[in-house]
């Protein structure tokens, strides 16, 4: 097996989900497998499994978090290089086949690799700060990577795991690829970003004009648990101070961790 995906959902956004099974089935690449897990709505994930013939093993888990279910569908990857998909995006029909000859002309350099995602709904790039060369990245440009963007080498989770503690559904609600990616690095594992759209999402098309509290605390935890206590502290703050005309909760969110009801103070 070449590829394992690893979708993880609460079984939510049906149209969506069928949207995404079925650009797999029509994947040009059929060397793959699927780990879907569903952490609600088991039945309804079920039976729009049952109408596909695609290779696909459905975990059904009692427990919610994106970082835990992505640990525990990794227990279930046979493939060289695992992914990650949401089950709200899809891919264009030759996507794994480009993403195979990549990995393959570049697998004695890198052990992850970073694409790009595509709007097609839209018809604009999902970020607007897509290099056009490519590059190997280090502990600061992580930062840009999304889940769905990145393939990795299967070894690599015999060592590093999603931290449980950070993804929806947890007590810090984003940025587990980010600390998975750092503490890749950190193993020695190289990662390299190749400009090629792989991968469909609809962008945020509004911009967020408005960092809450709870954004706040969660960048302030991550920070610290990327770079250390000392360096993510003063990262926090360079960041705090570059946003602060948006930043709603100014006095919680310059001591993020003495607040707790994000409406105590302005």
């Amino acid at each position: 097996m070449f590829f394992s995906l690893i979708i993880c959902t609460l079984g939510e956004r049906k149209s969506e989900f069928k949207r995404l099974i079925l650009s797999l089935e029509q994947q040009t690449f059929k060397d793959f497998e699927i780990i879907v897990l569903s952490q609600r709505n088991h039945q309804t994930i079920k039976e729009l499994l049952n109408e596909s013939t695609l290779k696909i093993q459905h975990i059904e888990l009692k427990k919610t978090g994106l970082s835990y279910a992505r640990n525990q569908g990794i227990k279930y990857c046979s493939g060289k290089y695992i992914t990650i998909s949401d089950d709200d995006c899809w891919y264009p029909q030759d996507s794994l086949e480009r993403v195979k000859k990549e990995v393959e002309s570049k697998e004695q350099k890198l052990d992850i690799f970073s694409f790009k995602i595509f709007d097609p709904i839209n018809n604009i790039p999902f970020k607007n700060n897509y290099s056009n060369k490519e590059k190997v990245l280090g502990q600061y440009s992580v930062t840009q990577c999304s889940s769905i963007e990145i393939f990795l080498k299967k070894e690599i989770t015999n060592h590093i795991q999603f931290d449980e503690n950070f993804g929806v559904g947890s007590k810090y609600p984003s940025g587990e690829e980010n600390i998975f990616l750092i503490d890749a690095l950190r193993k020695g594992y190289k990662i390299g970003y190749i400009p090629m759209y792989i991968v469909f999402h609809k962008a945020r098309t509004i911009r967020q004009t408005e960092f809450d509290f709870f954004f706040l605390k969660t960048k302030y935890h991550l920070f610290k648990r990327m770079y250390g206590n000392l360096k993510g502290t003063l990262l926090y703050y360079i960041f705090f101070i570059k946003k602060l005309k948006f930043i709603k909760h100014k006095t919680s969110g310059l001591f993020p961790d003495l607040f707790n009801n994000p409406n105590l103070q302005s």
